[in-house]
This record gives structure tokens, sequence and C-alpha cells, in this order.
């Protein structure tokens, strides 16, 4: 008796080889797909704060003044800032700063700050929150801060905030842009005002 030939009567099984890629696996290997979806799920508790304020006095100007914040700010602002305190260093990177908030904060608010970076040149300083502030008002668990200021002309600048936060609901973000973007706007412009008087 002849022996049949199963391969006959088999359904043809889709084969594939090393230079066989479905349409997925295509997807799954493509770097840049797997690069977004990296960025996706590490944004997924990570926050931007982003804002400007326009300045009728020079970048050099409201620097220096800006420098003596600790200073000023309470006499200019005291219903905002009671007083600032240096608890912690001496100006350089690491140094802490107690900022306690003025009558608009009834209950006592303050903001303990770390000095994590300054370029003397670029006018760019970097701060974390490292207690009070954002972190208990909103919620946050953190928010580091960079400010940079930029010369637009010989009496113009321009102050450029950005903020990295996590944590928080929605309301509260919400909140927090409305609150930091409104005391940014307020304590640059008395700054700005306290140069053109200055001057």
């Amino acid at each position: 008796m002849k022996s049949k030939r199963l391969d006959s009567h088999t359904p043809d099984i889709p084969r594939r080889d090393a230079t066989h890629k479905t349409r997925e696996d295509s997807q799954a290997q493509d770097p840049l797909l797997i690069r977004f979806r990296s960025h996706l799920t590490s944004c997924k508790n990570k926050m931007a704060f982003e804002h400007e304020v326009e300045l009728d006095v020079s970048a050099a100007a409201i620097w220096l003044a800006f420098k003596d914040q600790n200073t000023i700010l309470p006499k200019l602002l005291p219903e905002a800032i009671a007083s600032i305190e240096v608890v912690e260093g001496e100006g350089a990177p690491g140094t802490t700063r107690l900022i306690k908030f003025g009558s608009v904060s009834p209950d006592g608010g303050y903001v303990k700050e770390k000095l994590i970076s300054i370029d003397l040149e670029s006018r760019i300083v970097v701060t974390e929150e490292v207690e009070g502030g954002h972190l208990v008002q909103f919620g946050f668990t953190k928010w580091v801060q960079t400010l940079k200021l930029i010369s637009t002309g010989e009496n113009t600048s321009k102050v450029h905030v950005t903020a990295e936060f996590e944590g928080g609901s929605e309301e509260n973000i919400a909140k927090s842009n409305e609150v930091t973007k409104h005391g940014l706007t307020g304590t640059f412009k008395a700054l700005e005002q306290y140069v053109k008087s200055s001057s």
C-alpha cells in the first residue's frame, strides 16, 4: 500500500521567518514610538508650569534689585511677604531661606526654598521648595522652579519662569497656576516700580 502524502491534506499555515515582520512587530521596535511611550509614562505624574512677565526696565537693573529681594520685597509687598530670612548657607547653591507670607495668608503660611543653582552671567536661578509653599497649599510633592531674566531691549526685559512639579489634584493644579502667575506678576511689577523710582 502506498503511503498518502499528509501535506496534501494539511491546511497551509503562515510561516514567519527572521525576515518577516508584522506591522505590530515594526511598531513595537520603532525607536521613535518607544521614546514616545517612555515619555508618556514618565510624564504621568510630572507637570510643568510656565509664565512670563514683561518689564519696562533693563534686565541688568531688575537683576540687581532681584539680588536684594530678601530686604526689598517685605518692604514693597508686606501683605504678601512678611519676611525673608536665610536659614542656611551664604548664597551659594544649597542655601536655604525661609519666606513667611503676610496677611494674604492668614493661616501663617510660609515656604522653605533651597537654591539649586545660579548662573550670574545668564541671569538664571533654579530653586526647589523643600517645605511649605506649593507642597502644603496645593498638595504637591515636588516644586522645582527656574527663573530667567531676559533682555528684550535697552530698557526692557522679561522674566521667564518655569516649574516642574508633581502631585496635586486637577483642581489644585488649576488654583496653583492662577495663584502663582498672580504672585509672580505682582512681585516683578513691584520690583519694576522700585527700579524706576530708584533711577
